[in-house]
């Protein structure tokens, strides 16, 4: 058993909006990755989807709309940069506006360019901090109904999530 502490490491606190009308998919082939990062998002109260491939999220993505796809860079197969530059040529204006964040160890500047090249919109570090996590979000989606999601914070002191290592 193995402790994730939200935000032991960062702040006391975070301002959290719960947005439950929000939907996001994270792409990553390694499930403690997927478990962490949906645990991590689940303060928000979103619907989250997974996916273990590039190939999955490819079909999930023309299966479902989503407002913000967290997207692994390094996956057997499709990785992250192709499978982005796939959703990108896809038919339709959503697929080109669909905000795509890269999860990464590497963040060297030669492979943010890279990102950037395939059409991903930003990045976020791994392991993940939580309150990066919180300004992406802010970043990026779009509160239903036009409404301000910068406007309607509430305070929230997270608690550890605990996740059984799947080793």
């Amino acid at each position: 058993e193995r402790k994730y502490h939200v935000a032991d490491d960062y702040r006391d606190e975070l301002l959290v909006v719960k947005m439950p009308d929000v939907r996001l998919l994270i792409v990553d082939d390694n499930e403690v990755n997927l478990l962490v990062t949906k645990g991590l998002l689940d303060i928000y109260e979103m619907q989250t989807d997974l996916a273990k491939s590039g190939k999955e999220a490819i079909q999930m993505i023309l299966e479902q709309e989503y407002d913000l796809v967290f997207m692994d860079h390094m996956m057997p197969g499709l990785d992250g940069v192709d499978t982005t530059k796939i959703i990108r040529d896809l038919d339709g204006g959503r697929y080109k506006t669909l905000p795509i964040i890269a999860l990464t160890a590497n963040v060297m500047s030669e492979v943010k360019e890279e990102f950037r090249n395939a059409g991903m919109d930003d990045f976020l570090g791994k392991p993940i901090d939580p309150v990066e996590l919180d300004h992406i979000l802010h970043k990026w989606i779009k509160k239903k109904n036009d409404t301000d999601i910068n406007k309607k914070q509430t305070t929230f002191n997270p608690s550890p999530i605990v996740i059984e290592e799947a080793i």
